[in-house]
């Protein structure tokens, strides 16, 4: 059976997209300040996420 092919986007292009997305979404709908909590908000988890993925790749495998 075939597996479906899996395209990775870098997770530093994924939060640039997310945060345009963001702007773009909420411009015009809320105040700037809100506009900006959101986007802070959105760089913390950004920021967690890189956090996760260097604990989960863990030091080269002498396997690999």
């Amino acid at each position: 059976m075939d597996k479906p092919v899996t395209r990775w986007v870098p997770l530093d292009v994924c939060s640039g997209i997310v945060e345009q997305t963001i702007r773009e979404t909420l411009d015009g709908r809320f105040f700037r300040g809100t506009v900006e909590e959101v986007l802070y908000l959105a760089r913390r988890k950004v920021e967690e996420l890189w956090n996760e993925l260097e604990q989960a790749e863990g030091p080269p495998s002498r396997f690999g």
